[in-house]
């Protein structure tokens, strides 16, 4: 027999766990599929079933540990283990048959007699496709985590290499630090995003002569005063240059409405709101920052394009009395006693249009190019170019900041985080660690009194909160839209009456009764709830249907529209629905492509071949537009031919959309949903208004109230002050504000402990812990000999088979996918690096991710947590231009799927054992 290498032995293991769980969630795809999954489902038919009543004690029947093991061993004791023991569902206001049977089976069966749509109907994932492929992708690895081969351990060990894994180094070596000069160059370059450079360099004031001067006998102001935006723009092309031109506010505006108009069924970003700020460049920025104080000198010629380079305190000086009668003469000076009007809105329109170019279709729209290249502006007046070189500078010191920031940052959880290792060590190491820390908050009244390890733990929370406080509000373009909406609405909360309704109610009863409210059904009536999601879905179908009636005018072929609609919402013929898919796979295209040329359905509508060659045509030239890599593939394609069949593909899928509408508004309409919502509801409720009934929330919410107060203020007197604040003191202030309530905060969470009669926090704990222990066991990661799992014999499983040569050839197979995997995901991730262009984006998301904690001192293994963080199945159709990897379901595994009764067998005796 060929060798079983620990590798091999692994991916074997591996492979034999995923087709047992396809086997047993194909089952899943029957309806009656819970009739012979067992406790706590019922065999017949679950509406006629009886409720047993309650045992004496309150307590519910348990099930039979053998109970159909054997039908769906791994969904079985995934069930019975870890979703039945979780403490909400656990409740004893309800037997298990009523809730289980009585309304999950009975919904369950209704909802998979529905014709609700599949992912190849609107080729994309649905959402219940993808909730599937992610729950089969956590079963499989809590099973391959927590099932171990005799082997395995030197596997893990020694043979990462052999299966091509790249070890993930430290997210703290990822970090990159770059030298002023370093950041001067990259703001000077910018960054292009699908192949487009766009920069809202500068704002100037414009006058502009008013021609209803005396108009109606009103009397007006004789000149009109407006500011504009000076954008530049470049294209990625070696003989490029940066083309600027000129625009209002309402320009942008405009293009918004356009482009809404354009893509009537795309998400895109929203318009920042008009802001008139303005920010005062004093002597002490000059002072305190190095940025301006080291710029270069002024060209002697002012007629030269370049950008100004003045000695940077004449920039904020004021100007001289000639400069005076210049600036008076000239209405496009924006530099007036050292103010720069709209700098805000400056850096939040850049944001917007940042945000525009990273679709495909809108960045290569003839609207959007209109708007960043029409009306080009070929020399700049001495005062704008002044003003642009300021703004130049206050970028480059904001970008300086946030450098400076992320050093800070990166040195503290650095500190902290070797600080913490008394914590990991706790916790993998005892049987018990969690449940021992989770003790300590409880025993422990303020948080001084926590031991070392856990306030090491909380001072790495807090500066990872910082700086996320420091990232959305102060960090970057989008910050002050997003902060003045968090400022609006804190502002507007009615606190002071929520505290007082507080003081003497519990809010989790209040909840409860409200739920209660909205879910009763008076005479047996709809609903206020069923009503009112009744009413979100109408008003969705009619909005839908407006973008649909948009689309059906652009698109203009009533043909096609007709035969789209007849497949989506009136062909009752399964077989001729199965048979069109079939096709469509066989020949390798899209589902849309496939109906519209199909001769399958000429009958029903007859479409002309012209008008298919025209379609044919526009769909070649959009695989092209989704498989283009760079900006030079993207601006050889031919976007207006595209857009034809990228229409189509949008009224198709919003066709689709609609008809799973109405099928939720027929299951909204029926009682079985509710039904179940309300008890979940109630399972979930019940023992949270048991937990808040003692814990003091008025006073919790006053001290969130002093909390915002006190952060709002800060940041106000930062954003004032970003130019001319050491980044240290920036950072001390934000966690000076994290320090003065953190004992407010643990105030509270040791309060809601204390008071917690019902045990929902300690069962939580034990819940948890159960996990992480069946997942460490397995591996032998610090437990004792005692706690040891018996293992999964694979040579022995192999030795069953009269062909185990081919076994290890399909084994290696899968090894080499793998490696594939490894390979097209660092590819992936080597293609968003040099998409971002962005050393500072880079930092953040680096230093957001650093952690304390590997999913393998867990026991989890690291290709099993990569897979489930994958995307790339969730993405849009259109992937032919990756790496050429075959789906697991397409590999011949003939020999390895012999092996499944086998290697069910040993699996049921480990579980039962």
């Amino acid at each position: 027999m060929a060798d079983i290498t620990p590798t091999r032995e692994h991916f074997l293991k591996r492979e034999l766990l995923r087709l047992q769980l396809a086997k047993e969630f194909e089952q899943f795809n029957d309806a009656y599929a819970l009739r012979r999954f067992g406790y706590p489902f019922t065999k017949s038919d679950p509406r006629e079933y009886k409720v047993e009543k309650k045992l004496k004690n309150g307590d519910v029947k348990q099930p039979d540990p053998d109970d159909t093991l054997d039908a769906f061993p791994l969904s079985k004791y995934f069930f019975n283990n870890f979703v039945l023991t979780i403490p909400f569902l656990s409740s004893k206001h309800q037997t298990t048959e009523e809730f289980w049977i009585k309304k999950v089976q009975v919904f369950y069966e209704h909802f998979m007699n529905l014709s609700m749509s599949e992912s190849f109907d609107r080729d994309e994932l649905t959402k219940r496709k993808k909730l599937g492929l992610k729950l089969t992708r956590v079963i499989l690895m809590f099973y391959n985590s927590g099932i171990g081969t005799t082997n395995e351990a030197i596997y893990y060990e020694k043979d990462k290499e052999e299966v091509g894994e790249t070890i993930k180094g430290s997210k703290l070596d990822k970090l990159m630090f770059p030298s002023k000069e370093t950041l001067q160059d990259h703001i000077a370059q910018g960054t292009f995003i699908n192949g487009i450079n766009v920069n809202v360099a500068g704002v100037r004031l414009v006058k502009k002569a008013n021609n209803k001067f005396w108009s109606n006998l009103n009397f007006t102001k004789s000149h009109e005063t407006y500011y504009e935006f000076l954008i530049k723009s470049r294209v990625e092309l070696d003989e490029s240059y940066d083309i600027c031109v000129a625009r209002r506010y309402h320009d942008f505006k405009e293009l918004s409405h356009a482009l809404k108009k354009r893509y009537p069924g795309k998400q895109l970003p929203k318009l920042p709101s008009k802001i008139k700020s303005e920010i005062n460049v004093e002597t002490p920025v000059l002072n305190q920052n190095p940025v301006f104080a080291e710029a270069p000198k002024s060209p002697k010629s002012p007629k030269s394009t370049k950008l100004f380079k003045s000695p940077t305190k004449n920039l904020f000086r004021s100007p001289s009395t000639s400069e005076k009668k210049t600036q008076s003469s000239n209405p496009d000076a924006s530099t007036d006693n050292n103010k720069l009007p709209r700098e805000k809105m400056r850096v939040s329109l850049r944001a917007y249009l940042r945000e525009l170019l990273k679709d495909d279709e809108v960045s290569h729209c003839d609207l959007l190019k209109e708007f960043l290249f029409k009306g080009q502006i070929f020399k700049l007046s001495n005062e704008e170019e002044i003003d642009i070189k300021i703004r130049e500078n206050l970028d480059l010191l904001l970008v300086l900041n946030q450098v400076k920031f992320q050093t800070e940052a990166y040195a503290k959880i650095s500190a902290l985080r070797e600080q913490t290792m008394p914590l990991r060590v706790k916790l993998l190491e005892s049987d018990n660690g969690i449940i021992e820390v989770f003790d300590e908050l409880k025993t422990k009244e303020h948080i001084t009194e926590l031991s070392p390890m856990l306030r090491n733990f909380i001072d790495w929370c807090k500066i990872n909160i910082a700086a996320t406080i420091y990232q959305l509000f102060l960090g970057n373009d989008n910050s002050f839209e997003f902060y003045s909406q968090v400022r609006r609405f804190h502002k507007m909360l009615p606190y002071s009456v929520m505290i007082n309704i507080l003081k003497f109610t519990n809010p989790m009863s209040i909840m409860k009764t409200m739920l209660d409210l909205m879910m009763a059904s008076p005479f047996g009536g709809k609903s206020l709830l069923q009503t009112l999601f009744y009413g979100i879905l109408t008003d969705d179908i009619k909005a839908q249907l407006k973008t649909i009636n948009e689309l059906e005018v652009k698109i203009h072929h009533e043909d096609i529209l007709r035969r789209l609609k007849y497949f989506v919402y009136d062909c009752e013929d399964v077989d001729l629905l199965e048979s069109i898919k079939q096709e469509s796979k066989e020949l390798n295209a899209d589902l849309l492509l496939t109906i519209i040329i199909t001769p399958k359905l000429s009958e029903y509508s007859d479409v002309d071949d012209e008008i298919v060659g025209t379609v044919f045509e526009s769909y070649k030239e959009y695989k092209k537009m989704k498989a283009a890599d760079d900006a030079d593939e993207k601006l050889l394609i031919n976007h207006e031919k595209a857009e034809l069949y990228s229409n189509l593909k949008a009224v198709f899928k919003l066709y689709v959309k609609n008809h799973d509408k109405d099928i939720l508004k027929q299951i909204w309409a029926e009682p079985e949903l509710t039904s179940i919502l309300k008890d979940l509801l109630t399972m979930f409720y019940q023992p949270l208004v048991n937990l808040f009934k003692n814990a003091h929330v008025d006073v919790a919410f006053k001290n969130f109230e002093n909390f915002m107060d006190e952060l709002i203020i800060t940041i106000d007197r930062l954003t004032n002050e970003i130019y001319v604040s050491d980044t240290s003191k920036i950072v001390d202030e934000i966690m000076r504000v994290l320090d003065t309530h953190e004992d407010e905060f643990y105030q509270f969470l040791h309060d809601v402990y204390i008071t917690d009669s019902g045990q929902i926090f300690q069962q939580l704990i034990e819940w948890i812990n159960s996990i992480l222990n069946f997942l460490r066991n397995s591996k032998n990661i610090n437990v004792s000999s005692s706690n040891i799992h018996k293992k999964l014999d694979i040579s022995e499983i192999v030795s069953n088979s009269s062909n185990s040569p081919e076994i290890i050839k399909e084994i290696d197979s899968i090894i080499e996918q793998v490696k594939l995997q490894r390979q097209q995901h660092m590819e992936k991730l080597s293609k968003q690096q040099k998409q971002k262009q962005d050393l500072i984006t880079d930092n953040w998301d680096a230093i957001n991710n650093i952690e304390i904690f590997n999913t393998g001192d867990f026991g989890l293994n690291e290709h099993d947590v990569l897979e489930l963080n994958d995307e790339s199945e969730s993405e849009d159709e259109d992937n032919d231009h990756k790496i050429k990897i075959k789906p697991r379901e397409e590999m011949k595994t003939d020999e390895i799927e012999k092996l499944v009764p086998i290697f069910k067998d040993s699996v049921v005796d480990i579980l039962k054992n």
